[in-house]
């Protein structure tokens, strides 16, 4: 959704510190000349990509990894558009390992990656993680929200995760029945064809505001630097509360920065925001370096 790519611009400038002159979005042909528009009058620099895979939304993130504007950074962060950031994530750059946070909730638990992976050549793990559901499942298999990539890892996954995109969009009969995660399936075989370690991030570097119960109730206390908003909006474009109160205090800032900036858009930005449908089920991507953010938006 093109409102959700504006919340995670304005907010990492105004909330993370980030210039708007080091944000560059891209866009696959036709998708939100009115966002491109805004972007361009704040600064944010805008260019077109081809579709990288018209039969599956979520993997035109894939196309950036090829871009010119992609010059040399120390590192790269990958980034679901429907993100807030809520203060400056850069004192989690650092290292040599890829750092991501574990899914939510395993869509495909430990038996069905012993599928997978026999499949593409590759061993068990020895370990296993819990996710906030409280399965078992990889620790390579991370939600695709905020992946923090170091210069060598990208170099190498910008060879190897499309030639496994593609290698898992030719055997989707392994997902058992759920291939909407074919890019999180191909990211983590990637990372194990190039011997990639994840180091795993803490919640609070991709906080989920959608969720209810038990899984929310393990979030109490955790004071949020990203938050993963989905489509908990409301429908004036603000983020809506979890009822945990460190989570909604950041909420509550986000907020006012919207609120502060909202007169800036046209308000068929707004349109369909906080109801049905409101996101389109294309993943908007953004792809940032240490000194450059950059967007895919688009089917």
């Amino acid at each position: 959704m093109a409102y959700s790519a504006w919340v995670w611009a304005i907010s990492l400038t105004a909330r993370a510190g980030r210039d708007p002159d080091e944000l560059a979005a891209h866009f696959v042909e036709g998708c939100a000349p009115e966002l491109r528009r805004v972007f361009e009058a704040i600064g944010v620099r805008t260019t077109e990509v081809e579709r990288y895979d018209p039969a599956h939304p979520p993997s035109n993130k894939l196309a950036q990894l090829s871009s010119p504007l992609l010059g040399s950074a120390d590192f790269y962060v990958l980034c679901d558009c429907d993100l807030a950031f809520a203060a400056d994530p850069r004192p989690w750059l650092g290292g040599g390992d890829v750092r991501a946070k574990v899914v939510d909730f395993a869509v495909y638990d430990t038996e069905r990656w012993r599928v997978i992976l026999d499949a593409a050549g590759f061993g068990m793990p020895a370990e296993s993680v819990r996710t906030l559901d409280g399965s078992a499942t990889i620790p390579t298999y991370c939600n695709g929200g905020l992946l923090l990539i170091p210069k060598r890892s990208f170099e190498l996954l910008a060879e190897a995760w499309p030639r496994w995109n593609q290698w898992v969009k030719e055997h989707t009969h392994l997902l058992g029945g759920n291939a909407y995660y074919i890019d999180q399936v191909s990211f983590t075989l990637a990372c194990l064809d190039g011997g990639l370690e994840i180091d795993l991030l803490p919640a609070a570097l991709n906080l989920p505001t959608h969720l209810s119960g038990e899984p929310l109730a393990q979030l109490e206390g955790v004071d949020p630097v990203v938050l993963h908003f989905h489509k908990h909006l409301d429908r004036d474009g603000r983020l809506l509360p979890t009822g945990v109160e460190s989570i909604d205090r950041r909420i509550a800032e986000v907020n006012e920065l919207i609120a502060a900036r909202v007169g800036e858009l046209d308000p068929a930005l707004l349109a369909g925001v906080g109801g049905p449908g409101a996101v389109d089920g294309a993943k908007r991507k953004v792809l940032a370096g240490a000194r450059r953010l950059r967007a895919t938006l688009g089917r």
